[in-house]
C-alpha cells in the first residue's frame, strides 16, 4: 500500500484523513489530512516523513507498541517553570516522540541554574530561561513543536493535552488551574504538579474525574514461596521460585 501519514502506517496502514492535524510530522498540511488523493510532492514528503519516524522510533515501538508512540505525538505539553526537574522531564518526554511542548518562564537564568539545568552554560545567565531552552530542546526531535508562551491563561490551557507546572505556586492558584484542567469538556487536560526542594520533592497527578488506569501488558508480580525460617542470631529464610519466574 502507498505511503500515508507514518501514524496511519504503523496502525492503519490504509489512506483515509490524517487524525493528528498540525503535530503530524508526515503530513504536508496543518489542521487535517492529505486524503486519499495526494499526490506528487506530497507524496514524497509524506514517505520521507514515514521512514525517518520508523526509523527514530523503531525501539520504541518495539518496547511499548506503536499504539503507545502514536499517543504520545498526540500530546501537548505545557510547562510553567523551567527548572531542573522540568528541563528532565520535558527531555525525557521529547525523546520518546512527543508531539508538542509550550514553555512558560520569562525568568532570567540565574549562576544557581547551572547547577540543576543541565541545558544552561554561563553565556546564558541574565536571558530568559523559556526563550533559551526552546532551541535546544528542538534538537533533540525535529519532529516535536517546541515553543514558548509569555503567560499561563484558559487559553494557552485549552490547546494543550497537558498542563505540568514545576515551579512553586501560591496554594489557591494551583487549586484553581487543577479544577479549571478537570472541567474542561469532552475531554479534561490532565494535571501535574512536580516540585523539588533540596534532596526532598513532591509530585500531584490529576488525570480528570473518570481516568481509567490500565495495565494489561505490565510486568507480573514477583512470586516467592518460603519453605522455611531458621531462628537463630542471624535467622534464615529459605525461599523456592515457582516454575516461569
Amino acid at each position: 500500500s502507498s505511503f500515508g501519514c507514518a501514524y496511519r502506517v504503523l496502525l492503519q496502514p490504509r489512506r483515509e484523513q490524517c487524525c493528528m492535524g498540525s503535530v503530524c510530522p508526515a503530513c504536508a498540511c496543518s489542521g487535517g489530512g492529505t486524503g486519499g488523493d495526494q499526490t506528487g510532492d506530497i507524496m514524497e514528503a509524506s514517505a520521507e516523513g514515514d521512514e525517518a519516524f520508523l526509523n527514530k522510533f523503531s525501539r520504541q515501538n518495539a518496547a511499548f507498541g506503536a499504539e503507545v508512540t502514536m499517543k504520545m505525538t498526540k500530546m501537548r505539553a505545557l510547562v510553567v517553570g523551567c527548572s531542573g526537574v522540568a528541563v528532565e522531564i520535558v527531555k525525557n518526554l521529547v525523546l520518546q516522540g512527543l508531539g508538542a511542548v509550550t514553555l512558560i518562564d520569562p525568568k532570567p537564568a540565574k549562576i544557581q541554574d547551572l547547577g540543576t539545568n543541565f541545558f544552561l552554560s554561563e553565556a546564558d545567565v541574565g536571558k530568559p530561561l523559556a526563550d533559551l531552552l526552546v532551541p535546544k530542546i528542538q534538537e533533540l526531535n525535529p519532529f516535536c513543536n517546541v515553543k514558548t508562551a509569555p503567560v499561563l491563561n484558559a487559553e494557552v490551557v485549552q490547546q494543550h493535552s497537558v498542563l505540568l507546572i514545576c515551579e512553586s505556586m501560591p496554594l489557591n492558584d494551583l487549586l484553581k488551574w487543577n479544577e479549571y484542567c478537570r472541567s474542561l469538556l469532552p475531554k479534561p487536560v490532565a494535571f501535574l504538579y512536580v516540585r523539588t526542594g533540596g534532596i526532598f520533592g513532591n509530585v500531584f497527578v490529576d488525570f480528570g474525574p473518570s481516568h481509567v488506569l490500565v495495565d494489561a501488558n505490565g510486568q507480573a508480580p514477583m512470586v516467592r514461596l518460603v519453605e522455611s525460617i531458621e531462628l537463630g542470631p542471624e535467622a534464615l529464610v529459605r525461599l523456592s521460585i515457582p516454575d516461569g519466574q
